[in-house]
């Protein structure tokens, strides 16, 4: 029974969970394969779950070497959302989206083979493990450890990585992010056939951090980002179309003003307002709450935001689609910012930067 300030189906919504982990181990161990390892529950949705576990990848002078993956398993009647999700993986690839993984004999797999038990789930998939959480739980480090607000330098690279992931999914495959110059970089992505990829649920928590890279030119002080949960949000939803990168623009920049104002895109109360652009024509916009306003004091907190930044939120959280700038624009504009504070020396050194993710826990 429900006490205090329970919710009933808070308490109905732990006890499926607990069942459907309990299931999963029960067939995780019935294959007595060592060389794996069960790690457990690692992250919940509504209508999946991401179990951890290792496995054993090689052995170096006797020293076993195991890797952290994660097997992501619908609940019982949800398994279409996850089937689509993982046709979305196999066509939508780059090193900003989350990795796909083939592990012919993993437990899972060995079940769905020997057994015949209807009460198996069929349909899972195999992903990469990010170690350092999601940009949710970035957010919520940074509250508990007292941080006002992130600096405008970090922000800028963020938003760099996210517009990586933007790109990712509009042009799959196209870019080769380790390099800054050369063939397949992306000065030459534009001329490629866009996907029109719209991503249903782009959301902090759907966006996982990966770690710095020394052999790459846009992560050597940031990690990477990686998108997770492609699938539909709801079935029949058309996740294709004309204006998917603007869409996705869109939700990349409220996901800006979610780390701008430290709270979960659930929880953020989104402010509309018009502005009056340089063409002279007065468009509405999402980014009310970080616009400071006169006599409106939880606006005017946000006066140490980089104005550039705030000017290119609010035009790409325009309401109307065609307000918004296409990707192209936004990335030559975010580079051009984060190329001028490198060469000025503006902002924190990249060893602060890299200092913040240690700071709120991250192995960078």
């Amino acid at each position: 029974m429900a006490t205090g300030n329970t919710h009933p189906m808070s308490i109905l919504w732990s006890s499926q969970r607990s069942n459907h982990v309990n299931v999963m181990r029960w067939y995780f161990d019935k294959a007595g394969d060592k060389k794996f390892r069960w790690g457990g529950l690692h992250r919940q949705g509504s209508s999946s779950l991401c179990l951890r576990f290792q496995a054993l990848v090689k052995s170096i002078d006797g020293l076993d070497v195991w890797k952290d993956f994660i097997i992501k398993t619908p609940f019982w009647g949800r398994a279409d959302l996850l089937e689509d999700e993982i046709q979305r993986l196999d066509f939508i690839k780059g090193p900003h989206i989350v990795q796909k993984f083939d592990l012919p004999d993993h437990p899972f797999k060995q079940n769905l083979t020997a057994s015949k038990d209807t009460h198996f789930p069929g349909v899972f998939v195999v992903l990469e493990y990010m170690e350092n959480g999601s940009l949710s739980d970035v957010i919520c480090r940074t509250k508990v450890a007292g941080i006002p607000h992130l600096s405008n330098r970090l922000l800028w690279l963020v938003f760099r990585c996210l517009l990586a992931i933007c790109i990712d999914m509009e042009y799959p495959s196209a870019v080769d992010w380790t390099k800054s110059d050369g063939p397949r970089t992306i000065d030459g992505v534009w001329d490629e056939a866009p996907s029109g990829f719209f991503h249903p649920d782009l959301k902090p928590e759907h966006i996982l951090v990966g770690r710095c890279a020394a052999d790459s030119a846009y992560h050597k002080v940031c990690p990477v980002l990686k998108a997770a949960s492609l699938g539909r949000r709801s079935l029949g939803q058309d996740i294709y179309g004309p204006h998917g990168a603007r869409d996705n623009l869109k939700s990349i920049a409220m996901i800006m003003i979610c780390l701008i104002v430290l709270e979960d895109r659930d929880n953020l109360a989104v402010k509309e307002i018009l502005f009056d652009a340089p063409d002279g024509i007065i468009r509405e916009t999402q980014a009310g709450q970080i616009c400071p306003t006169p006599n409106d004091e939880e606006t005017m907190e946000y006066l140490w935001l980089d104005w550039k930044l705030r000017e290119l939120l609010v035009f790409c959280t325009a309401t109307y689609e065609g307000d918004r700038p296409d990707l192209r624009s936004a990335w030559n504009r975010v580079q051009e910012v984060i190329a001028h504070q490198e060469a000025s020396g503006v902002g924190e050194s990249d060893g602060q930067v890299r200092r913040f993710f240690e700071v709120m826990g991250h192995r960078v």
